[in-house]
């Protein structure tokens, strides 16, 4: 008779793989959300610069979703891994509050667009740049 010791073996090292295959995942997936937001945004401002009000307003809620689903990958087990700096998880609270400040800039953004005017944009796009370049600076390695 065989012991079930290889099967339970094997099962933990499949479970193992498992979760380090689901946290690559995330970080592959907040990778490219963080790259659509950049590309969104960049077309989301020549929207707004040719007041195609509509589909900036569209482009920016778009981005504020992306924002609002990138705080759910940034599981525990991914620290270290990609280029986000630890500090993420050592203060989780703030970045998580300058992610949703950053979603908030984009709803504004969306919603003054949806107005057809241009004013308040400008003041909406500066905060939403700001934010962005905030966390980069304390959340993002270079390399």
């Amino acid at each position: 008779m065989q012991t079930p010791f290889p099967m339970l073996v094997g099962a933990i090292a499949l479970i193992i793989s498992a979760l380090a295959w689901a946290d690559q995942s995330a970080v592959n997936q907040r990778q490219q959300l963080f790259d659509q937001l950049d590309t969104k945004t960049e077309l989301m401002e020549d929207a707004l610069d040719r007041e195609q009000w509509q589909r900036g307003a569209e482009l920016a809620a778009e981005l504020a979703d992306t924002v609002t689903l990138l705080k759910t990958l940034f599981p525990e087990t991914s620290r270290g891994v990609g280029r986000s700096r630890k500090s993420i998880w050592n203060e989780w609270p703030e970045f998580e509050g300058r992610l949703t400040r950053l979603a908030d800039d984009f709803t504004a953004i969306s919603n003054t667009a949806e107005s057809g005017r241009s004013a308040g944009l400008d003041t909406a796009l500066e905060n939403a740049t700001s934010s962005c370049r905030s966390c980069h600076m304390s959340y993002r390695s270079l390399w």
